[in-house]
């Protein structure tokens, strides 16, 4: 009939293919599916901190602490889990699931010591430096791809530097090197938010414009003066083709306010 009549949740069948085979599945089985572990860290096992690489960072860390008033002797465990992997340099191996619908990930939590036990440090950013466990992403297979096809060169062999070229380009990195100081940088993001709530507050009509910290060395002039000798030194270093290519670029990275 043309008549409407309501759905009820339970009659309502999704289809997946697995394997080549059609099934149907429920809205109760699909919410099962999603919720494949309940909330909370799984220890699976412990690693040597040298088995962590730069490539299995694959998003931003984040920063683990317990809550005593949510779970008794979260504290004390995590300080002994702490002072055991510090003592042995080992890190934590773990299935992470951050909420009930999210897929669990795989982590490490990886030991931080304070500034007081690691002396090495810069006393400049001790503040930032709190004794406990970085939990760092870890990829998964998929994750992991193969770039070798795209690393070769078309001809077989990439062009090999010079030893002049080399010592050019250690003087310019090392001009263009600085420490990082947290305190130096703010997020505009988060500085375009505060103008907004600031101008909301006062009853402004118009917002206060925010400075971005974040940009490239060379979008100001006064810090390229500085890097002038030895840019002009790395130039004359490099084949015609390349210093025009990068002439090219430069024009139109000045009109975008990238660097050159």
């Amino acid at each position: 009939t043309d008549e409407e009549v309501p759905v009820l949740d339970k009659e309502i069948i999704l289809k997946r293919q697995i394997g080549g085979e059609v099934v149907n599945l429920s809205t109760d089985e699909v919410e099962k599916l999603r919720r494949l572990t309940p909330p909370g860290i799984v220890l699976l096992g412990f690693k040597p901190l040298s088995c962590l690489k730069i490539t299995h960072h694959v998003r931003s860390s984040q920063f683990v602490y317990p809550l005593e008033k949510d779970i008794l002797g979260s504290t004390r465990m995590y300080r002994t889990l702490y002072e055991v992997c510090m003592k042995q340099r080992k890190m934590i191996i773990c299935r992470y699931t951050q909420k009930a619908n999210v897929p669990p990930k795989l982590v490490a939590l990886v030991p931080q010591a304070s500034v007081a036990e690691d002396s090495s440090k810069d006393e400049f950013n001790s503040k930032f430096r709190y004794p406990g466990f970085h939990l760092i992403y870890l990829p998964f297979t998929e994750d992991k791809r193969d770039f070798s096809e795209q690393m070769t060169h078309p001809d077989g062999e990439w062009p090999a530097a010079s030893k002049e070229q080399i010592e050019v380009a250690e003087k310019l990195v090392k001009k263009l090197t600085s420490g990082y100081f947290p305190e130096k940088f703010y997020n505009p993001v988060l500085q375009k938010h505060y103008k907004v709530v600031e101008a909301l507050a006062l009853d402004c009509d118009e917002i206060a414009e925010v400075q971005d910290q974040i940009q490239p060395y060379f979008a100001y002039d006064n810090f390229r003066k500085r890097v002038e000798k030895e840019l002009d030194e790395f130039r004359s270093c490099l084949p015609s083709e390349s210093c025009n290519s990068e002439q090219k670029f430069s024009k139109e990275a000045k009109k975008a306010g990238h660097i050159s």
